[in-house]
């Protein structure tokens, strides 16, 4: 069956996608205002994948947890604590909003300007991201998705706040 004047394939299936995160997005959102203790990812503790995903993010080394919707890859076991599963299961949301697509262009673009603009080394262009100034300034407060309006992640695109990187832990200052 064909309906209205469909131009290829690509856009039914950017179509369908955009339907299913959004989807998905609603179901995360209601389900967080009901106190549902389940949301939508998937934990898979692989150290070879977790080192993987991390290798675009400067901190291959160290790096606790990658997200890639909707898994989240941990090193260990060990790893699976509360609010670094906060950390990111708020990048989950920003990916779901921004149709993954969109997360990975914006952090492409915001890279891209840290390192040749403000010539910032790579572990620092990449904590200088909207994505990642978001999580870890709200990784330590659970109730964070409830209350969390939509493309939230925006607001810290001129919010920055200077990271520091030590020890494994990642600090800020006020």
């Amino acid at each position: 069956m064909h309906c209205g004047d469909d131009k290829g394939g690509i856009y039914s299936i950017l179509t369908f996608v955009w339907f299913v995160l959004a989807a998905f997005w609603v179901a995360d959102v209601h389900l967080q205002h009901k106190n549902y203790p389940y949301t939508f990812y998937m934990v898979i503790i692989s150290a070879r994948w977790c080192y993987f995903f991390s290798l675009f993010t400067g901190f291959h080394k160290t790096a606790k947890a990658v997200t890639v919707f909707p898994f989240i890859f941990v090193r260990s076991k060990d790893e699976i604590i509360p609010w670094i599963i906060t950390h990111e299961r708020i990048h989950i949301r920003q990916q779901i909003e921004l149709l993954l697509i969109g997360a990975v262009l914006l952090y492409i673009i915001e890279t891209l300007y840290s390192l040749l603009v403000l010539r910032l080394p790579w572990y620092e262009a990449y904590l200088w991201n909207s994505n990642e100034q978001e999580s870890y300034r709200n990784q330590n407060n659970p109730d964070y998705l409830k209350n969390r309006k939509p493309f939230s992640q925006f607001h810290y695109l001129m919010n920055k706040r200077k990271f520091t990187h030590k020890d494994g832990a990642v600090t800020y200052s006020d």
